[in-house]
């Protein structure tokens, strides 16, 4: 606050009271802000005084709890420490007893190398020319092998097996005049390292003097054993202590007498460590001790806590149930039926009762089943097992409707059945077996089945279903794919192939013999006959047919070929036989011999169907009607050639158009 005490020289009252009045105004204004100020200080001082309160008083719980943890730590760590620096004295003195031990024993220390005479080991064999595998290659190196199972059947250490290991010896088999003639394979034996080896040698000296096993004649790029030498093979080892050398170290001794320094000082360490260790650990202790005779003091002066003993018939600490820790009383029954909510436990003699008691009703019902139904008078496990699957037999009815997975399909683990792959059509014919004896629907899921024998429908009322094109029966030549003997068969929706087409009369797609089938939405190739249909009154719609010596064969009377597609037929596209058929709304292309043939029986009906071919010879048909009468041709588009009747007068032909 700035004040004005101008006057100007002068007291005069009318001059000086604007003056006085505005500085009384500002130290009110001041006043009464720092009035305020101190009013917010005194509450935000009075809140953050019972929150530091409140901060001290948990700090203080958490200080008591953490010395209270760390003081049963620390005495853990004492009690551990002090049984570790026990256990690691007691193997210090073992040391020290056994090194003394070691120490007053005879100075050739037989116990690490043997004795101070020369170690002999023997090795002896009974190979044969043709235990040695010899191999050559185009650089003029060979080698001469013997497979680790021989080494260990046929070479013998002191009279025992060797170890079954590999050993190869190589050799030169060039040009050259050195590389060639009569060598030795000699055999090598390392006491020290316990391996055996094999090399090829020169011959200068006897075979004794050699460790000859065997002799080898080699020539270029060639070699064979041509003598066999069973001799006895002597090798001598360690002998003295400065044969003993080691990696870094002239003599075992020096190697030995380092690593007792080490130790000696490891020792030394390890008992300085012990001893600063034992003094802090002490030193903590006591600071520990004396926390907790305060923190007890502290917890003796707190009210109101449960007394030493606090065993009560009441609840007043709390009972013990399902989400509580609590007090709990003990049962001896094991018939009761309280809750968690009761705070009952059971004793072990209850327990020991319930066991008990399940121990004496199994012996009661062990060997009360049997098998025979015979010796004890109760019912026999074959009884019961039979009476289950007679009633299930009884009261379970077949499926109507099986689906069957390829081995390619993504969804074989939902699937009835499941294809290998391999002679697919033995799963498929069990499915049908497995229908009922009115029939159902087999559902082919995607995928390739490889058929290599013949599928059998012998049931009325079967219904083989695919899923389109991704459906594939990949079938082999020589058999009839699909062969149907009863009515009211129905394919549809797949894909059949024959391998390459090689005009065996028994390759055929689907055969069906029995009447009022149904072929629909197929693609059939490579067979001799695409369909063969024996029976009446079937249908056959949207059916794709190509490079089957006949696509199409109606072989019986009031059949309908609707809206199919023929192509590259080796002789026929759709042919007719019997009475009153119909071929309506299909294309055939590029038949072999005839798009249509009709022949035999009569009252057909070829009608609205296109007929083409780039080009006719004089034995090729469009339309070719024979020995038969009354047949209907209408509204037939024929390119390249027209219809051909030898029919006779009573087949009919009209409206039928030709370029």
């Amino acid at each position: 606050m700035k004040l004005n005490f101008n006057f100007s020289g002068k007291t005069l009252l009318k001059d000086w009271w604007k003056t006085v009045r505005d500085n009384f105004t500002t130290i009110q204004t001041d006043h009464n802000t720092l009035s305020d100020k101190l009013d917010t200080e005194i509450t935000q001082r009075t809140n953050a005084d019972v929150g530091l309160s409140d901060q001290i008083t948990a700090e203080k719980k958490a200080r008591e709890s953490a010395d209270s943890s760390l003081s049963s730590r620390i005495n853990n760590e004492v009690t551990i420490r002090q049984a570790a620096d026990n256990e690691l004295q007691r193997n210090i003195d073992s040391e020290i007893t056994e090194r003394q031990t070691a120490d007053s024993k005879k100075a050739d220390k037989t116990e690490l190398y043997g004795t101070d005479e020369t170690t002999k080991h023997t090795i002896t064999h009974t190979l044969t020319t043709s235990d040695f595998v010899i191999t050559t290659d185009s650089y003029d190196r060979g080698t001469v092998k013997i497979p680790a199972e021989t080494v260990h059947s046929k070479i013998l250490l002191d009279g025992s097996p060797m170890p079954a290991t590999e050993v190869i010896g190589t050799f030169d088999c060039g040009k050259s005049e050195e590389d060639h003639g009569d060598k030795y394979v000699a055999i090598a034996y390392s006491p020290n390292t316990g391996k055996l080896d094999i090399d090829v040698v020169d011959i200068d000296c006897s075979p004794t003097d050699a460790d000859a096993i065997a002799e080898i004649n080699i020539q270029y790029q060639t070699a064979e054993i041509t003598k066999m030498y069973h001799l006895s093979h002597i090798f001598y080892g360690i002998s003295n202590l400065n044969d003993l050398k080691t990696k870094n170290k002239n003599s075992f001794l020096e190697a030995v007498n380092e690593i007792a320094t080490k130790l000696t000082t490891e020792i030394s360490d390890r008992m300085d460590g012990h001893d600063s260790l034992s003094d802090r650990i002490n030193t903590e202790t006591g600071e520990r001790q004396a926390a907790d005779m305060q923190l007890s003091a502290r917890i003796n002066s707190i009210g109101n806590k449960a007394p030493l003993n606090h065993a009560s018939t009441g609840t007043t600490y709390g009972v013990g149930d399902a989400t509580n820790y609590g007090h709990l009383k003990l049962s001896d029954s094991v018939s009761s039926s309280n809750s968690t909510s009761n705070g009952c436990a059971a004793t072990p003699k209850a327990t020991k009762t319930a066991y008990d008691k399940a121990v004496e009703a199994y012996e009661l019902a062990d060997g009360k089943l049997d098998a025979n139904f015979v010796s004890n008078g109760y019912a026999g496990i074959d009884e019961v097992t039979t009476t289950l699957s007679d009633m299930w037999s009884d009261r379970v009815a077949p499926p109507t409707t099986i689906t069957i997975s390829s081995s390619t399909s993504k969804h074989m683990l939902t699937a009835d059945y499941y294809c290998s792959g391999t002679n697919d059509q033995t799963v498929i014919n069990n499915a049908i077996s497995a229908l009922p004896s009115t029939g159902g629907k087999i559902v082919l899921l995607e995928g390739t089945y490889n058929i290599s024998g013949q599928i059998n429908v012998n049931k009325p009322n079967v219904t083989i279903c695919g899923m389109g094109n991704s459906t594939v029966l990949n079938c082999k030549q020589g058999i009839w794919g699909i062969a149907a003997t009863q009515t009211n068969f129905t394919v549809a929706n797949l894909k059949m192939t024959f391998d390459t087409y090689n005009g065996n009369g028994n390759s055929i797609c689907i055969y069906a013999s029995g009447s009022s089938c149904k072929f629909e939405n197929l693609d059939l190739s490579n067979a001799v006959y695409g369909i063969n249909c024996g029976g009446g009154y079937s249908i056959i719609h949207n059916v794709t047919a190509t490079d089957n010596n006949i696509n199409i064969h109606l072989g019986s009377a009031y059949n309908i070929v609707s809206d199919c597609y023929s192509e590259d037929a080796k002789e026929t596209g759709i042919r007719v036989e019997g009475i009153c058929n119909i071929v309506t709304g299909c294309h055939i292309s590029d038949a072999g011999t005839y798009g249509i043939l009709v022949t035999s029986g009569g009252g057909s009906k070829v009608a609205d169907n296109i007929i083409i071919r780039d080009s006719y010879s004089d034995s090729q048909y469009s339309i070719y009607v024979t020995s038969s009468a009354y047949n209907s041709c209408t509204d037939n588009v024929m390119i390249g050639k027209n219809y051909t009747n030898v029919g006779g007068t009573t087949n009919s032909f009209i409206s039928n158009k030709y370029s």
